[in-house]
């Protein structure tokens, strides 16, 4: 059989995944900080057959969309609040030149959300905005005010379960063809 090679992918080679796909950096660790089962900045064979499986044409759009949540939720504190649509909607309309870059002091996706005093903050990300902050929090508002139900000011899990099953083109907004 012969000597075992190793079946991990180290976050600390980040910058061969991005010069060998069409990913940025922060998407590469996106994808480690949700899919990595050891959170550990690498993933097993097996990680890599989850993140196909749950991307394929097959999987259930439910699953989907609980995958997809956890990646939106940037300060990891279980809701899409101001903040995580804020930052969404700054990386998707960033300039493509900046949009994946981050500060190099933050080693991994989870090193920018650092802990305050209630929940989490988010670290932003150093790019070019395209859109004045006003702009950018009046995109934020309206889109809490279309999708939250009731008078919370964040998405729930089971809110954004909801809101993607109306949307038809979801799952295949989602879908990695192999």
């Amino acid at each position: 059989m012969g000597g075992k090679q190793s079946s991990q992918l180290d976050i600390d080679d980040v910058d061969d995944y991005v010069a060998l796909s069409f990913l940025t950096r922060r998407q590469v660790y996106s994808i480690f900080k949700v899919f990595s089962s050891e959170e550990d900045d690498a993933m097993s064979f097996e990680d890599f057959i989850d993140l196909a499986s749950v991307f394929s044409e097959e999987a259930d759009e439910k699953l989907k969309a609980a995958y997809v949540f956890q990646m939106f939720d940037f300060d990891e504190d279980e809701a899409i609040g101001f903040a995580d649509l804020e930052e969404l909607v700054r990386r998707l309309t960033s300039s493509s030149k900046n949009s994946g870059l981050i500060n190099p002091a933050f080693r991994s996706e989870s090193d920018l959300a650092r802990s305050s005093s209630q929940g989490k903050r988010i670290e932003k990300a150093v790019h070019e905005d395209a859109l004045p902050k006003e702009t950018l929090q009046k995109i934020v508002e309206q889109v809490l005010s279309q999708s939250v139900m009731g008078k919370a000011k964040e998405i729930s899990y089971q809110e954004f379960v909801h809101l993607t099953s109306k949307l038809p083109d979801f799952a295949s907004a989602f879908t990695i063809h192999f």
